[in-house]
């Protein structure tokens, strides 16, 4: 199979994944969002891949409307069989229109990335204000906006699910103060007051940023795009870099996520922070936003070293220990089995509290292959 026909399939798989999720993509997020990649030539020096500006030209004319027979007869063109298969083949493979490149047909889901781009800002709004509310919580190390606000797909209907990184040994002081902060300002998800509200179904601590052992499958395409679709809004000590690099596993499946795209042009802020309709949310190298984080303030500070001064040894362990005691009784028994099951939707252990009991990865691989072979 030729190069540009095994890339053809990458781009195709990539859209796919996507089209899940009505989200088009500019060349930029396609290209680092590349599924499997191809490489470009293999040597002596080992195996070479692409730079953006080839990657550029390449999908560029993979998707750009060929024309039709009677217009490249008036060229003078002569197409033979094989090239004329090909011409029909390509067409009905990728699509592309004003920047964005998607599924044949699906011109459509241009306006649903637009829409939700515009609900994602004011729910990151909601999302920075709970930030300002916890940011001073002992132990608390970095708050990311993940899911759908997360990967800019926000819909009217939406929580605010954040990924939180707590100290090591210190994952239950931490989600203890968390929930009751903003439980306290009715700001977190309860019963069913779920939209635009903040939802903490996920911990880990700064030990177990590797979250390899809790893939639902080996090629977990959605858990995949989720860790490279994140929005840090508090990391003063650059943990999602640290959470990014910890996550070896991932560059099997998206080496470029990892690769410099120096041609591109910056992602231009908003006056919050953050990035426009058609820029895609990455801060170079590690995919994070470039602007809209929250930092410590100066009294905020203060008290949260001094409870971390005074919880940090055997007294901490202590106070950890009962955190954990109050939270699992109180937890729901449905619960707790769940995170008995091979699944991984449900994990309750050492410096993880993963507690996703609809757990989607799954049935969106799933989803993902269906739509493959019907392409």
């Amino acid at each position: 199979m030729s190069f540009v026909k095994v890339l053809e399939n990458s781009l195709v798989k990539t859209l796919a994944y996507f089209d899940l999720f009505n989200f088009p993509l500019i060349e930029e997020e396609l290209f680092k969002f590349l599924w499997m990649p191809p490489h470009l030539r293999q040597g002596f020096g080992g195996q070479t891949r692409m730079g953006f500006e080839e990657f550029g030209k390449l999908a560029s004319e993979l998707a750009r409307p060929l024309p039709t027979l009677s217009f490249a007869k008036e060229r003078g063109d002569s197409l033979s069989p094989s090239q004329r298969r090909e011409r029909e083949e390509r067409s009905r493979t990728i699509g592309w229109r004003d920047s964005y490149y998607f599924l044949p047909g699906r011109e459509e889901i241009i306006s649903t990335r637009q829409k939700g781009a515009k609900e994602t800002e004011r729910k990151l709004i909601k999302a920075r204000r709970a930030v300002k509310l916890i940011r001073s919580v002992p132990f608390l190390r970095a708050v990311f906006v993940c899911n759908s606000v997360g990967a800019r797909m926000a819909r009217p209907e939406s929580d605010i699910d954040f990924f939180i990184v707590a100290e090591k040994n210190r994952i239950w002081i931490v989600r203890f103060f968390t929930n009751v902060i903003l439980r306290l300002f009715g700001m977190r998800t309860y019963g069913s007051h779920q939209a635009n509200r903040v939802c903490l179904s996920f911990y880990v601590d700064v030990a177990h940023l590797d979250l390899t052992p809790w893939r639902a499958v080996d090629e977990d395409i959605h858990f995949a795009y989720w860790m490279h679709q994140m929005i840090p809004l508090y990391d003063p000590e650059n943990y999602y870099e640290k959470f990014l690099k910890a996550n070896t596993w991932v560059e099997k499946f998206l080496p470029n996520v990892f690769m410099s795209t120096s041609e591109t042009p910056p992602c231009p802020p908003l006056k919050r922070g953050g990035c426009g309709d058609s820029s895609p949310p990455f801060k170079e190298g590690t995919g994070g936003e470039v602007s809209g984080m929250v930092g410590d303030s100066r009294l905020g500070r203060i008290w949260k070293k001094m409870w971390e001064a005074m919880w940090w040894g055997s007294y901490g362990n202590i106070i950890e220990s009962e955190a954990k005691k109050l939270q699992m009784i109180k937890m729901k028994l449905s619960t707790k089995e769940k995170a008995k099951l091979p699944d991984h939707g449900v994990v309750i252990t050492d410096g993880v509290i993963k507690l996703h009991e609809n757990d989607a990865r799954r049935v969106v691989r799933d989803s993902w292959l269906k739509k493959i072979e019907r392409l």
